[in-house]
């Protein structure tokens, strides 16, 4: 039984977001995954003319029985289709390895989308979700295929472990466009933002911004108290298109932080809040608002402990144990289907 990960690439550089589908994929090949990378053409017309022979010469290899992993969304629906079909078509094991799910982002109104990504979601024979929480908010949905929960990204870091002293304040990480909360911020303790898209608005004076660091080198930049996770435009709650999906999504900036040993400070009905919890790396707090007295209320005694355990956790996101635990426990689900059905 051939093993195979599958690559689809656009041509974008090298993002956050990149850098969870390369991090996935690289740790999958340590584990004995082949690589098939299937490049896509931007243009509408190459796409259509093309996609069929690029899927068709890179699947070649592949047999009846076989595994493959398809990391979901790809660049286009289209795409993906044409490979689910060839796939199923050859009898392979399909599982689809979740980053986002559209109909609860930005389509999240449209029922004329939702139905047709839990269509595509269906196609798959089993899919490793970020969490509980989205696995039961796409079995609402429709999604029949069975689902085992990820629990949260790992995070591929050679960098030695950050510094962290909890006076450093806080850093926040990421594209800020996303975080409309930030403008509104008036904090009493050091704020420090590194990404994309900063506010052409000012910031607060306690604010620092220090511009945008390639994904691979900006853990050995984080050198505060706490990682924050909050997205969307309230100080008050996860509010906006951004802010609601984190009831649902696993940011991987959580990841990012705890890959430093860094503890972390999220929204307590976000779903990666029951995980910050049950491994005591960090706090969960309601708003923005009153948060420079939680970091006060914090004894040192308590912050070396958040830091311990966030080092723990750290170096299981380092080593690649949640993607191997998870696509594990798909192919137990696949191989007892097989004893089923033999």
């Amino acid at each position: 039984m051939g093993k195979y990960v599958i690559e689809v690439t656009s041509g974008q550089k090298n993002t956050a977001g990149e850098k969870a589908k390369e991090d996935i994929s690289n740790i999958l090949h340590r584990q004995g995954f082949e690589k098939l990378a299937l490049r896509i053409s931007q243009s509408k017309f190459r796409k259509a003319i093309s996609s069929g022979y690029q899927i068709s010469k890179k699947t070649r290899l592949l047999n009846n029985e076989d595994i493959a992993i398809v990391q979901y969304p790809i660049y286009s629906n289209f795409v993906l289709k044409k490979l689910l079909k060839m796939l199923i078509k050859k009898a392979v094991h399909v599982i689809g390895f979740v980053h986002d799910i559209e109909f609860l982002r930005t389509n999240k109104n449209n029922e004329k989308k939702r139905l047709a990504e839990v269509t595509l979601l269906n196609n798959f024979e089993i899919l490793i979700v970020h969490n509980e929480s989205m696995r039961e908010k796409l079995r609402e949905n429709g999604v029949v295929v069975p689902m085992v929960s990820l629990h949260i990204f790992d995070y591929l870091n050679d960098h030695c472990f950050v510094k962290r002293n909890k006076d450093e304040g806080v850093i926040y990480a990421g594209n800020l466009s996303k975080a409309g909360f930030l403008e509104k911020w008036d904090t009493k303790f050091k704020l420090t933002l590194y990404g994309i898209n900063p506010s052409k608005e000012s910031y607060c004076k306690n604010t620092v911004y220090r511009g945008i660091k390639r994904p691979d080198d900006l853990p050995a930049y984080l050198d505060s108290g706490f990682g924050l996770v909050w997205d969307g435009d309230s100080l008050k709650d996860g509010t906006g298109v951004y802010g609601e999906y984190t009831k649902y999504n696993n940011p991987h900036k959580t990841s990012l932080y705890l890959s430093c040993g860094l503890p972390v400070i999220v929204w307590k009905n976000s779903a990666i809040a029951s995980f910050v919890k049950a491994n005591n790396v960090g706090i969960t707090v309601e708003n923005l608002l009153n948060i420079s007295q939680c970091l006060e209320d914090i004894s040192d005694g308590e912050y070396e402990v958040l830091c311990k355990n966030a080092e723990r956790i750290g170096n299981e996101i380092r080593s690649g144990f949640y993607t191997c635990d998870a696509v594990n426990r798909a192919l137990k689900i696949i191989l007892k289907k097989k004893r089923l059905v033999n």
